[in-house]
């Protein structure tokens, strides 16, 4: 099929960047009867002061629209740069908003952000566009050879794709990819790219310049930009061959996907597609958002599922927050913002929706991550959360043990064993949130566990203790006083015998740390030490003297009484002089009195040397 409907596309004055006036844009609906008035200019008084020029006006009712409908930004000060070209990043964002699938990218990047989805290419992207670039590539809107230059203008070829893939119009590309591109340059649009700049101009979406040629490797400027989504956003369904029906909403199961409508004095109900796209008079929403007695139009595809709804209705204003739960109940929600804590008001029949299907409030836990929609009267209207339903138990008890891996409780008479979930959140008084490491034997503590038995949330009936850290090398230890080199300098804490000394395998005490330990330790406001932890294994060492009678890099041989030793280096052997100064072994010489602590391999982890350095 050769793509003849360009002329009257031409004709119609449906052109990217040029300086003809378009009346087109000012009624784009008026050959349309029953949406004669549906898209007649309502922006008065323009709120950018760089889209009235001569040459940039053409484009300034669907500027407005766009940036209305948030699928294009302004830059916040009044100016929308509408010369400027698009990155590649933008045009791709801009995709996914037009598609309907912008509140999908932000829930992606919820869940990176907790570690609950993998993205490989944190180090090529920004924080900020992670979930847009995640859900692109999901989605095949993008390939993984176009992460290479996001940051560049975007060209007219490659935002043709971008937008064909985006509406679902892949298929539809392959097939045409060796089509009569009917325009005078075609050689120029690169291999592969055929078939998305023939559905792109054959569906309406972008047009030919005036003098006939398409120029593939033009970029796109953010006035051309905002030109294309209008046309994306008015035809909505992408093909003319698709059903609608206009009637008034019954009643709308967004967990059994269906909708009903009243129809000519009728009940009829409709399958939701996976992804539906929802549109306001003045901007995109969400199934959530729809209520009974609304008045819709719907869209409904070759498998008779819905695959967009058009509310008759402006979109309720709201705020939205996002933040982690701290309490919930029937009646109110406390959410940590930002630092901040917050009290919004929660009705028990609030829209809450979990990945995968809705819930209640009562679903919902401390600690979880959510996104609230707040209306006018500080009420909340729904709850977004990032992960799937799911239930969960209680567990009450007084902590018997716990590290960085597990816990013990005592429940009554049942004690009881948990792993902890990888994102395990942890809560004190006064909703301080702590680590598993602040949790202590004897604390009285609430578990919630997940359908794998692994502890998702522990609240800790005290007060978080203010704790500070150190790291630094053991310089000396007793049942009193641990001595650390700390930064090049010596600092000396209490400690107590009984103290939490913490292994990489397994706990131990005060009397199993030894000189040259590389420790993490923990003190409290009395500058008591509270806990130690060490990054070796427990084991047990020996300790002998002797004076040297042969020493190189790899080994040692000391005169131990009438008992000649010798023993190997450890790798990370350490080596200190008088006043604690640290030498290497090429400072031994022969004839040194030396105490050598050696590890279960024999190997000599500590040389403490009887001489200034």
């Amino acid at each position: 099929m050769k793509i003849n409907k360009l002329i009257s596309l031409v004709v119609a004055g449906l052109l990217i960047a040029t300086s003809i006036a378009l009346a087109a844009y000012a009624d784009p609906g008026n050959n349309n009867s029953n949406n004669k008035n549906k898209n007649k200019s309502t922006f008065g008084n323009s709120k950018f002061n760089d889209i009235d020029d001569d040459d940039v006006k053409w484009a300034k009712d669907p500027i407005l629209r766009m940036t209305e409908k948030g699928f294009i930004k302004g830059y916040g000060n009044g100016f929308f740069q509408p010369k400027k070209p698009v990155t590649q990043l933008e045009a791709i964002i801009m995709a996914l908003r037009v598609a309907g699938e912008e509140p999908k990218a932000i829930s992606y990047a919820d869940l990176i952000s907790l570690g609950k989805k993998n993205f490989k290419f944190k180090n090529l992207i920004s924080l900020w566009a992670e979930g847009y670039v995640d859900l692109a590539l999901e989605e095949g809107i993008i390939d993984e050879d176009d992460l290479r230059n996001l940051n560049s203008s975007a060209k007219r070829y490659e935002v043709a794709k971008y937008m064909v893939r985006a509406i679902g119009l892949e298929n539809e590309a392959e097939d045409n990819m060796d089509a009569d591109l009917d325009f005078e340059n075609d050689e120029n649009v690169p291999d592969g790219y055929e078939g998305y700049v023939y559905v792109a101009i054959d569906r309406g979406i972008m047009t030919v310049y005036p003098n006939g040629m398409f120029l593939p490797n033009k970029p796109v400027t953010r006035a051309e930009m905002a030109i294309i989504l209008y046309r994306i956003d008015e035809n909505g369904d992408y093909d003319t061959d698709y059903e609608k029906f206009t009637g008034e909403v019954v009643s709308i199961d967004r967990q059994d996907r269906e909708i009903t409508l009243e129809i000519s004095g009728n009940d009829r109900t409709f399958d939701l597609a996976n992804t539906v796209y929802v549109t306001f008079d003045d901007k995109k929403g969400s199934l959530s958002d729809i209520e009974a007695g609304d008045d819709v139009k719907i869209t409904v595809n070759d498998d008779d599922k819905v695959i967009r709804i058009d509310v008759d209705r402006a979109l309720d204003e709201k705020d939205i927050f996002t933040g982690r739960v701290l309490a919930i109940d029937e009646d109110e929600l406390t959410l940590l913002v930002s630092g901040n804590q917050r009290t919004f008001d929660v009705d028990a029949d609030v829209d809450i929706l979990f990945d995968d299907q809705d819930g209640t409030v009562d679903d919902i836990i401390k600690g979880d991550w959510v996104k609230i929609y707040v209306d006018s009267d500080d009420d909340v209207i729904k709850v977004e959360l990032t992960r799937d339903l799911e239930d969960f138990d209680t567990y009450d008890g007084e902590v018997e043990y716990v590290d960085s891996d597990e816990i013990t409780i005592q429940d009554g008479s049942t004690e009881r064993n948990f792993d902890f979930a990888s994102g395990v959140q942890v809560f004190f008084d006064d909703y301080d949130t702590g680590d598993v490491n602040d949790i202590e034997d004897g604390d009285d503590v609430v578990l919630i566990v997940n359908e794998d038995e692994d502890v998702v949330t522990i609240t800790v009936d005290r007060a978080l203790e203010e704790v500070d850290t150190y790291n630094g090398r053991v310089l000396a230890i007793d049942e009193d006083e641990i001595r650390l080199l700390i930064g090049g300098n010596e600092r000396t804490f209490d400690v107590d015998a009984s103290v939490d000394v913490v292994f990489d395998d397994q706990d131990g005490t005060v009397d199993d740390i030894i000189k040259g330990d590389w420790v993490k330790i923990y003190v409290d406001s009395d500058d008591d030490v509270i806990k130690v932890e060490l990054t070796r294994d427990l084991e047990d060492f020996d300790t002998y003297d002797g004076e040297v009678t042969y020493v190189d890099s790899d080994e040692i041989t000391i005169m131990d009484g009438s008992t000649e030793r010798n023993f190997d280096f450890d790798s990370n052997v350490q080596v200190f002089f008088d006043d604690d100064e640290m030498g290497d072994v090429d400072d031994i010489d022969d004839g040194d009195d030396v105490e050598l602590i050696v590890d279960e391999d024999d190997g000599v982890v500590t040389v403490i040397v009887d001489k200034e350095l």
